[in-house]
């Protein structure tokens, strides 16, 4: 493979990278990026540092509640990241004493461990829901508004639907105002653009000489050569 096509490689992968929510660094997208691209990209991250910070923690010490919350839902994360990377087998019925209930038989390895995470987060959000009925106040503490109504609510038994507190760092907490753009928005649109870029690059260049036949292509005479 060409060194053009190993950037192109490195470009997709990167943006599967960010596509499946993971982290990529500034380092590995700057590799894959000409200059001028990874300056566009840099002064975009400068403005979006500026513009989205992130909302000031409240005065105090966090509640001792909401640390038993963050607890359940940093069990959940894990829970959910097995699940992502179990392989979708078909559950084991031969061993007796590990099927799960009747209503769950005959699901994948992968789903249920799906439902297990889904499971956790319920009990998370069960307990917070406990806590905002007893202490209304423990609200400022989270980064969304948490409402559990059927009809109105705002909340959900996933990674991205669960409240979370504002000192979080998790790829899912939502520190930012609906709308506005986030770090890895801007690498993929970078990552993107680029590649776009390259694309069209490929699609005008004209296609190479077959080697094996590159001693046997003569060059075309010209007036200038007294023909």
């Amino acid at each position: 493979m060409d060194l053009p096509h190993i950037r192109k490689a490195k470009i997709n992968y990167l943006l599967t990278q960010l596509n499946d929510g993971k982290r990529v660094t500034d380092q590995a997208i700057q590799s894959v990026l000409t200059e001028q691209e990874w300056q566009e990209l840099a002064k975009e991250i400068d403005q979006w540092k500026i513009k989205c910070q992130p909302r000031a923690k409240p005065y105090g010490r966090m509640p001792s509640e909401l640390e038993r919350y963050a607890d359940l839902i940093k069990a959940a994360d894990c829970l959910f990241s097995r699940a992502k990377a179990c392989r979708d087998k078909t559950y084991p019925r031969s061993v007796g004493f590990m099927l799960p209930p009747m209503h769950l038989r005959g699901l994948t390895a992968k789903e249920l461990r799906y439902c297990e995470a889904e499971n956790a987060y319920d009990d998370a959000l069960e307990k917070l829901a406990e806590m905002l009925s007893d202490e209304p106040g423990l609200a400022i503490w989270l980064d969304r508004p948490a409402r559990f109504g059927q009809n109105d609510g705002t909340v959900s038994a996933n990674p991205d639907g669960v409240p979370r507190l504002i000192t979080s760092r998790s790829v899912h907490a939502r520190h930012y105002s609906p709308g506005k753009p986030t770090k890895s928005s801007l690498q993929k649109w970078a990552l993107q653009s680029s590649l776009n870029r390259f694309d069209l690059f490929l699609s005008l260049e004209p296609p190479p000489i077959p080697q094996r036949y590159a001693a046997k292509v003569r060059r075309t005479p010209d007036l200038d050569d007294g023909w």
